[in-house]
Parts: C-alpha cells; sequence; structure tokens
C-alpha cells in the first residue's frame, strides 16, 4: 500500500490567525490626506448632497405642475363669470 504523499511536506505550517491581526495590518496600511486633500472631499460630499436635495426638490415641482395641469386640462372646469 501507497502512502499519499502529504500535501505542504516540507515546507513552514500556516497557522490560523484570528481577524484582529489582519485588522490591525489594514490601519497600517491606511493612508492619511493632506489637508487639502480633506477640504476636496468634504467639498465633494456637501455639493452632492446639494444635487441630490436639488434632484428630490425639482422632482416635487414637477409631479405638483403635473396634478396641477391634469386639474385644468381634464376636471375641474374654473366658474365662468355671469354673463349680464
Amino acid at each position: 500500500m501507497r502512502r499519499r504523499a502529504k500535501l505542504n511536506a516540507g515546507g513552514p505550517r500556516l497557522k490560523a490567525r484570528p481577524i484582529a491581526t489582519y485588522a490591525l495590518a489594514a490601519r497600517r496600511l491606511e493612508t492619511r490626506y493632506n489637508p487639502a486633500m480633506q477640504l476636496a472631499i468634504f467639498s465633494l460630499r456637501l455639493l452632492e448632497t446639494m444635487f441630490f436635495v436639488g434632484l428630490a426638490g425639482s422632482a416635487a415641482v414637477v409631479l405638483l405642475c403635473f396634478i396641477e395641469d391634469g386639474r385644468k386640462l381634464f376636471g375641474e372646469d374654473e366658474p365662468t363669470p355671469p354673463r349680464g
């Protein structure tokens, strides 16, 4: 009977490391931005937020105008002034 060859027979054994070890290594590799870049990122996020708030406001105005125009065209007519 032949023996099976062991995987990684002569090499170093791999040990299971806790996730915290990898998190600490990732923290060491984390980059720090200079103040000008931090300001640029902040202003980008601010402009992005303002854009989406404006987009939502515009959508609300379009919806309200659509409803108002629909009422004028198909529904409630304005009362006609009496002839006299």
